[in-house]
């Protein structure tokens, strides 16, 4: 098939009317099925957020503990100019919980001072000799 597609491409930049009409329409057929496809997706993932955004504020509400869907609605990035749907956490429990455990190690190892902290600035007299003042505590 992509065989097929590439032969018809050619064909049409060499300027063979019928194949140019034919690679045309499917080109407009592929891109009406992909909006198809990325405009569903876009209304899934706000009915989506929405149906979930709902159900958490009602168990605040009501003071009962909320649900915690995978993904999460707040895990769930739209932007409306292009259409597309971003997901910036765990999808499945398997993902949650090899996320939760990077996060736990992170928590676990020693804090050291951020490089900001450990830079010292230059004295009076020699610019290229530092002292040990930090710029910041």
């Amino acid at each position: 098939m992509e065989a097929a597609i590439r032969s018809l491409g050619i064909k049409a930049a060499k300027g063979d009317a019928r194949s140019q009409k034919i690679f045309f329409d499917v080109v407009r057929d592929v891109e009406k099925r992909d909006e198809l496809i990325y405009r569903d997706l876009l209304q899934t993932a706000v009915e989506y957020k929405d149906h979930w955004h709902e159900q958490i504020e009602r168990c605040e509400a009501q003071g009962i503990p909320a649900p915690s869907p995978l993904p999460h609605p707040d895990h769930i990035h739209i932007d409306f100019d292009t259409g597309r749907v971003a997901i910036w956490g765990p999808v499945d429990k398997t993902e949650k919980k090899h996320s939760t455990a990077s996060m736990r190690s992170k928590l676990k190892r020693p804090k050291y001072a951020p490089t900001w902290q450990t830079k010292t600035i230059p004295t009076s007299g020699n610019p290229y000799k530092s002292s040990s003042k930090p710029l910041m505590k």
